[in-house]
């Protein structure tokens, strides 16, 4: 199923409408992404050693992405994990 086939049925509602409307059985929910570990890279280790060490100590996967520092994601079945290098981790939820 198609999320915008159901779409048409229930009409649109702005959040002034909402907040206006004193017996609105209408709720906002709101996601905040929040960062589950910050990672400082040691001097003394290399990145492939830092990587290896995280992925035993967590029994993860991890997959480094170049982005900018931002917080996104948890709807499509994946963690950003921000560090001090301004790279994403990216963790499968298992």
């Amino acid at each position: 199923m198609d999320i915008d086939e159901d779409d048409e049925q229930v009409p649109p509602i702005s959040r002034s409408e909402l907040l206006m409307s004193p017996k609105s059985d209408q709720e906002y929910s709101y996601t905040f992404a929040v960062p589950l570990a910050t990672i400082d890279k040691s001097e003394r280790r290399s990145e492939k050693e830092t990587i290896k060490r995280i992925e035993r100590e967590l029994s993860i996967r991890i997959e480094f992405e170049k982005t900018v520092p931002h917080f996104r994601g948890f709807g499509n079945g994946s963690c950003r994990i921000m560090s001090t290098e301004l790279l994403a981790i990216i963790a499968p939820w298992h």
